[in-house]
């Protein structure tokens, strides 16, 4: 069947029926494509997805670089404040990336100090990691295609703590924002 018909809940035609059409230019359903059997499966499928690509669920936070944008797939996420995770940063862009989370308002600090990482004899053996007290989480770079996993623990201290890769430039651009939130409520999956 090449149809799919959604009934919209809000906009101008909200309560209305609208009948989507899938088809290649040949107008035939293009091969491995498979429709739910019924709107149970159709939410089953929805939520299973929302659940593998989430940023952060009740025990993992995945981020994952953006391809050739220099930017992590999230500005900012929640998480609940002493709090041990399952991290899995993912580089799925052609570039080298590693992720830290540093202390709050030490970004530029740390940024400074792997820039000038670049100029020194194994740099790229440390990861361009600094030594630094500063960091309180760090992946190796990793290259394309593949992923890091590691467990993780959050602060106790509530607050914004800077996340950004430190490859020699990169954490200009290439930047987001882990909110450590007191209560399990407040942390926003």
């Amino acid at each position: 069947d090449n149809q799919i018909r959604y009934f919209l809940t809000a906009g101008k035609k909200a309560n209305k029926l609208v009948d989507l059409y899938l088809a290649n230019p040949i107008g035939s359903v293009p091969a491995g494509i498979i429709f739910p059997a019924n709107e149970d499966q159709h939410r089953k499928w929805n939520t299973n997805y929302d659940a593998a690509n989430a940023t952060v669920t009740e025990d993992r936070i995945r981020i994952k670089a953006v391809p050739s944008k220099m930017a992590f797939n999230t500005k900012e996420f929640r998480v609940r404040a002493g709090h041990t995770y399952q991290f899995t940063f993912e580089n799925p862009d052609h570039m080298l990336h590693n992720l830290l989370i540093v202390k709050p308002g030490k970004a530029a600090v740390v940024g400074a100090m792997a820039d000038k990482m670049a100029a020194q004899a194994g740099a790229m053996e440390k990861h361009f990691i600094p030594d630094s007290d500063l960091i309180l989480f760090a992946t190796p770079q990793i290259p394309y295609g593949e992923k890091f996993e590691a467990k993780f623990t959050t602060p106790e201290k509530p607050g914004r703590y800077p996340v950004l890769c430190t490859f020699p430039g990169h954490w200009r651009m290439m930047a987001s924002t882990m909110i450590v939130m007191q209560s399990k409520t407040d942390a926003k999956h």
